[in-house]
């Protein structure tokens, strides 16, 4: 096993996308959940605007929603279904005044306040999504969603403590649950307690074998700490549950390239730049490693994309 201490890239930044994976945001369950649309009924709008949401289909459901606001039929409703569509079309700024309104109208009800939370933290607005979500948490304590993505916006504010107060809360009210305890993992990592941080992976494995989450932030810790043997071992496990996950495909490559494994590492940068052709990491890694290969001229090309697709980000 290599002690090469000195990735090349920080490991750290990496093991920060592993956020993403773990949201549980606009997409999660809501309190009470729609009917599937065949016992939605009675041609009611909102009614069929939630079956389409839980269908997956908001367009669909936003049409249906604006056809409730129009009718006058529950306007906080209304507009809470059409806040939460907006926001899963990705039109986060046009669902923030829909939710704005729904809670104005229904400041106590705790699905409208978490769907604000998600506008505000969409739209960067972190504080204000910290409190959207309290306002949802004091209004339904049992209500798990908010604490998970309060959570994830307190860390954005540099508040890692009340973060992990937060999964704890949420771990109390679901136990063993995978992406919680994934994200703990990270959080507890990031104040420089591995230990505890991969107690958690460990245990999100263990529950959760086939959650792509707990293997790959176990193994880009691995990487971070010069295990790159454990690192491949862990990534390729989480690569084989999910083979579209990028950031561990670019993390296996690290670690392969840590081994002295230049042309696995290859390999996997070339699926990464196939799906993400503006990736900068990647050219540069990949070049690096050709270089490495004794292919120059492939190595002189990677660096020249490196800088153009950088100089297209400013």
């Amino acid at each position: 096993m290599s002690l090469n201490r000195k990735p090349p890239l920080p490991w750290n930044k990496i093991l920060a996308a592993s956020l993403a994976l773990n949201s549980l945001s606009s997409c999660s369950s809501e309190p009470d959940g729609p009917p599937p649309i065949e016992s939605a009924g009675g041609g009611d709008p909102i009614a069929e605007g939630k079956a389409f949401l839980l269908q997956g289909d908001p367009a669909t459901a936003l049409a249906r929603f604006t056809v409730a606001l129009e009718m006058g039929k529950d306007p906080a409703q209304a507009r809470w279904g059409r806040g939460k569509a907006l926001l899963a079309l990705g039109r986060a700024e046009e669902a923030l005044p829909e939710l704005d309104e729904a809670a104005r109208k229904s400041p106590g009800e705790a699905k409208i306040l978490h769907q604000l939370g998600v506008a505000r933290a969409r739209a960067r607005d972190l504080a204000g999504a910290v409190e959207a979500y309290s306002r949802a948490i004091e209004a339904d304590p049992d209500f798990v969603e908010p604490l998970v993505d309060r959570s994830a916006a307190l860390v954005e504010l540099g508040r890692v403590r009340e973060a992990i107060a937060d999964c704890d809360a949420a771990l109390r009210l679901n136990p063993l649950d995978g992406p919680i305890l994934v994200n703990r993992g990270i959080f507890r990592s990031r104040l420089g307690d591995r230990t505890g941080g991969v107690a958690d992976w460990n245990e999100a494995i263990r529950a959760h074998p086939s959650f792509p989450g707990g293997w790959y932030s176990r193994g880009v810790d691995h990487g971070m700490h010069g295990e790159y043997g454990e690192a491949v071992a862990d990534l390729t496990r989480a690569l084989e549950l999910q083979p579209a996950h990028t950031a561990a495909r670019q993390s296996r490559a690290m670690a392969r390239a840590a081994l002295g494994e230049h042309e696995g590492a290859v390999e996997d940068l070339t699926e990464v730049i196939r799906r993400q052709p503006q990736s900068v990491d990647a050219y540069k890694l990949r070049a690096a490693s050709l270089r490495r290969l004794g292919r120059s001229d492939e190595a002189d090309t990677d660096e020249r994309r490196a800088r153009e697709a950088e100089a297209g980000r400013r």
